[in-house]
């Protein structure tokens, strides 16, 4: 069979916006005298702001509360994408496309606020990502690695989650989607991935198909 919905993660899987994330925490750091190292930039990727925000003010003393922090980050990178752009994963668009000619909805699951994946939102094939959930909709500590991103996006569409495809690409990301029961598709791109059971690893969005995903579910 086929998924019935396929939900993907967005900074690194469907977008290269990574890159935007590393250079709004240079800037927030720089405003603030201090410098984050690529270490630590790692480890935040894919945490829910908030979550990353706290974890980065107690490890650097930084003088800022969670939420202001959070903000701070979030308002620089959409300062980045108006400036650089969201580029695309190759292979994301035609995976969209394809998916919703074979009448598969999708959805957007990220830990980045909705300023930010509008960017992603408002550029995407007609009639894809239906839905969204983004950070700034989830109660505090219900972001990635909870799976109640996953589990929220399945309900949206009013299916069941273990008949559903995920696309991750970070620690936080791979463990929300593993845990939520869906079928998880990883692309690693710029960090380690978990050692998880039953993870599905592909090197590029360009290797996956609708006959790829259909025999996930055989």
């Amino acid at each position: 069979m086929k998924p019935v919905a396929a939900l993907f993660d967005m900074d690194g899987t469907l977008t290269d916006s990574e890159k935007l994330w590393n250079l709004a925490e240079q800037a927030v750091f720089a405003r603030l005298g201090k410098t984050i190292t690529p270490e630590d930039s790692e480890e935040v990727t894919g945490m829910a702001l908030f979550d990353s925000a706290a974890l980065l003010i107690e490890r650097y003393d930084l003088p800022l509360g969670v939420e202001e922090l959070g903000n701070e980050l979030n308002d620089e990178v959409v300062r980045q994408a108006k400036i650089h752009g969201m580029p695309w994963r190759p292979g994301a668009r035609r995976l969209l496309e394809e998916l919703r000619d074979a009448n598969i909805p999708t959805a957007l699951v990220t830990s980045s606020f909705i300023d930010f994946a509008a960017f992603t939102l408002e550029n995407a094939p007609a009639n894809t990502l239906t839905v969204a959930v983004t950070g700034d909709t989830l109660p505090n500590g219900m972001g990635k690695p909870h799976p109640e991103p996953y589990l929220r996006a399945a309900r949206e569409f009013g299916v069941e989650i273990t008949d559903c495809v995920a696309f991750e690409d970070s620690v936080p990301g791979v463990t929300a989607a593993h845990a939520s029961g869906a079928q998880t598709v990883v692309i690693p791109f710029e960090v380690p991935i978990p050692d998880l059971p039953g993870l599905h690893i592909v090197s590029s969005l360009e290797k996956v198909d609708l006959r790829y995903l259909t025999s996930l579910f055989g």
